[in-house]
């Protein structure tokens, strides 16, 4: 399976779970009250549970360590389910839920995180604080709310001027609203500190293509595509063929990720989302926001047909951002 997603994380991103991001927060995001936890309470867990907590954090700390995210946040569910995690290990977990679920279903762990930190006056480092308003800010940025997300972002970026990944998200935010130059900015500082990171790439070359500037965004995404071999950034490239003009291209990188029938499915959609901006009903940027939040499945390439990637079965894509 793949997303349609932004990689913030990828705006064209690939059909089904780029950021790194599918699914949904499950309900044991809250206490079964509903409340948090005091530190008093917290103390008072039993000397077995609070070695089985300590057991369980390490498992899941060894889990993210190996790649295994979804494994890793199923413990650190189990561990929220016991309402004892500190504010710290409530961080954790939110930045756990953002590699595997949408931004968007990750708010009300970050909002959890941020509280239990107020609530229990635990000073954050600057990097743990722009974790933290990095995680509110490209939530809230998936639920349209820019305002908020930006002040977040920029609280992120003020607590740690280099984290990549507010750097990165500003930048998606900044490009979202139709400031693609402004966008290149953070971005293009993002691809300094980084620049064998593929994501970053990505949004690059899709700021190039909101501002109609598409041979520098396929130039970008072949570069990301050494990189990686992400389908996001071939559905991102078979899109900026499109607007090219291009339409063989588009389809030939398309079925390279998929049947020929499938292709037919994309080919649509980009002619419908070309359509909205020639008419003036929405612009580039709002499409591609827009495109972001679809989830789609998508089959592999059948060999017989003489695609270039054969594979059987389906595919997972997780970029986060």
């Amino acid at each position: 399976m793949i997303t349609l997603r932004r990689i913030v994380g990828l705006a064209f991103p690939s059909l089904m779970a780029v950021l790194v991001l599918s699914g949904c927060v499950s309900s044991r995001t809250t206490t079964k009250t509903g409340q948090m936890l005091s530190p008093h309470m917290a103390q008072h867990e039993k000397p077995a549970d609070k070695a089985d907590s300590d057991s369980a954090l390490r498992l899941a700390r060894l889990l993210r360590e190996q790649g295994r995210y979804e494994a890793a946040l199923g413990v650190y569910a189990k561990l929220n389910e016991r309402g004892t995690m500190t504010p710290r290990e409530l961080l954790e977990y939110a930045n756990t839920a953002s590699l595997v679920h949408p931004p968007r279903a990750t708010l009300s762990l970050f909002v959890r995180a941020r509280e239990a930190a107020s609530e229990t006056e635990t000073e954050l480092t600057g990097q743990e604080l722009a974790e933290l308003h990095t995680g509110l800010g490209r939530a809230r940025m998936a639920l349209g709310q820019f305002d908020l997300a930006r002040k977040n972002l920029e609280t992120a970026l003020k607590a740690a001027p280099d984290s990549v990944a507010a750097l990165n998200a500003m930048g998606v935010l900044l490009d979202t609203q139709g400031n693609h130059e402004e966008a290149r900015k953070p971005l293009t500082r993002a691809n300094e500190l980084a620049p064998s990171d593929e994501r970053i790439l990505n949004n690059l070359a899709l700021s190039y293509l909101s501002s109609g500037d598409s041979r520098q965004a396929i130039r970008l995404f072949n570069q990301a595509s050494s990189l990686s071999d992400s389908p996001s950034l071939g559905l991102n490239r078979a899109f900026a063929y499109y607007l090219r003009g291009q339409e063989e291209k588009a389809q030939g990188t398309l079925q390279e990720l998929m049947p020929r029938k499938q292709t037919e499915t994309f080919m649509t959609m980009f002619r419908k989302m070309q359509e909205r901006v020639s008419t003036g009903e929405s612009t580039l940027s709002e499409e591609l926001l827009r495109a972001a939040g679809k989830l789609i499945a998508i089959s592999p390439p059948i060999k017989n047909e003489g695609n270039a990637r054969g594979t059987s079965g389906s595919s997972a894509d997780r970029v986060t951002s």
